[in-house]
């Protein structure tokens, strides 16, 4: 369609795409960095001041076959990458709402929703310049 109209060709980057083409391959390790992560942002959101939950089920499929790429290509697979995996999206989890809060507390009057989205620290930096 953009060639058609603009004379453009290339490719549009969609993470969920390479994700998924992977899964013949890291089809382990994916669903239980994503598994184990949620029970891990449970437990921090019980015992932290960070009483966020994560329930974007997709950027959590998407953040797990990301973890389970860059670690399989650093020569970590397996349960070593569930491991680490799971402990760096389990803290991501808690603390990328945490971050945005603050701009999302000032838009909803509220501090019932919280933002869960990985590019939270856009969100702060163009709440930061929004304040400029």
């Amino acid at each position: 369609m953009f060639n058609a109209a603009f004379g453009m060709s290339g490719v549009v980057p969609e993470d969920n795409a390479l994700v998924a083409a992977v899964q013949t391959v890291l089809g382990f390790e994916t669903p239980m960095i994503m598994l184990l992560s949620f029970v891990i942002n449970i437990i921090l959101a019980r015992i932290t001041p960070f009483k966020y939950i994560f329930l974007t089920g997709h950027m959590m499929f998407s953040f797990a076959g990301t973890m389970a790429i860059v670690l399989d290509q650093m020569g970590i697979n397996g349960w070593m990458a569930v491991a680490i995996g799971s402990v760096v999206q389990g803290i991501c989890m808690v603390v990328f709402p945490a971050i945005a809060q603050p701009y999302t507390r000032k838009i909803l009057k509220t501090d019932e929703v919280a933002f869960g989205f990985w590019g939270s620290s856009l969100i702060v930096f163009s709440g930061f310049v929004g304040r400029l």
